[in-house]
């Protein structure tokens, strides 16, 4: 077994990430009773879940031995972030955002709590690991 690259610890992450993520959907998304929420607290919320999926994201990751591959989780995370605040500095001070920038908003979420980026980026650590060991 790799010595830079712990399974175990990945596997909790991902565990991390797909409760996070469960919980969400759970608890905010597909929640009738949450629609009494104002809805500048749904977004806090939101962008809650997508700081709470980062953090634990760069916290399990940060024993990957490649450093372009941590610096990619923090680009892609932080670019889309700023891509967020921005969209909702506009909804909630400019004017209502357009039904295509509000799809959007949520699609860029989406992909922000997936557990699929975290998979892929650890998946892609474990690979280019193993690769870079074979002289390959």
């Amino acid at each position: 077994m790799l010595k830079d690259f712990s399974t175990k610890r990945f596997w909790w992450g991902l565990l991390a990430i797909l409760i996070i993520y469960s919980a969400y959907y759970l608890l905010l998304a597909e929640n009738k009773a949450a629609l009494i929420i104002p809805i500048a607290i749904r977004h806090v919320l939101r962008m809650a879940v997508v700081f709470a999926v980062y953090f634990t994201g760069t916290f399990y990751l940060g024993k990957l031995p490649q450093k372009w591959l941590k610096a990619l989780w923090h680009i892609i995370h932080l670019s889309l972030i700023s891509v967020l605040i921005l969209l909702w500095v506009w909804h909630f001070t400019i004017a209502h955002l357009p039904l295509n920038l509000r799809r959007l908003g949520f699609s860029i979420h989406e992909f922000l709590i997936s557990p699929l980026l975290y998979l892929a980026t650890g998946m892609m650590g474990y690979v280019s690991k193993y690769t870079s060991e074979d002289g390959n």
